[in-house]
């Protein structure tokens, strides 16, 4: 029967310097890499509004008041309606105006001067 074969610790760590070696040798590229990246001032391109943008088929079709027949917090939250239609068309208008006035949503409150109120 033969004897099997020892090793110095010295010759146990070789194999796991190799193994520390090869991923130090593969690390540097990837760290300059990221480095002349950042340098360079490249940027992920944004997502582009039409990209991000849902299809949404209004209830309201009339075209908001404009806001020069306003003054104050009114002109501000008509400028606000005409550059949001689509969010105040899904909010529910909490002063029961499509029960007396036929309003489909919060965005209706802004076509009829309503909300001017």
């Amino acid at each position: 029967m033969t004897q099997p074969k020892k090793y110095s610790s010295k010759q146990q760590r070789g194999g796991s310097r190799w193994a520390v070696k090869v991923l130090g040798a593969l690390a540097v590229p990837v760290i300059a890499g990221g480095v002349v990246l950042l340098r360079s001032g490249s940027e992920v391109p944004a997502r582009s509004k039409a990209a991000t943008k849902v299809a949404y088929a209004r209830k309201e079709t009339r075209p908001t008041l404009s806001p020069a027949r306003f003054v104050g917090k009114a002109a501000r939250a008509h400028e606000i309606a005409q550059e949001i239609p689509d969010v105040l068309d899904q909010l529910h208008c909490y002063c029961e105006c499509e029960k007396h006035m036929r309003h489909t949503g919060l965005l209706s409150c802004y076509t009829d001067g309503h909300a001017g109120t």
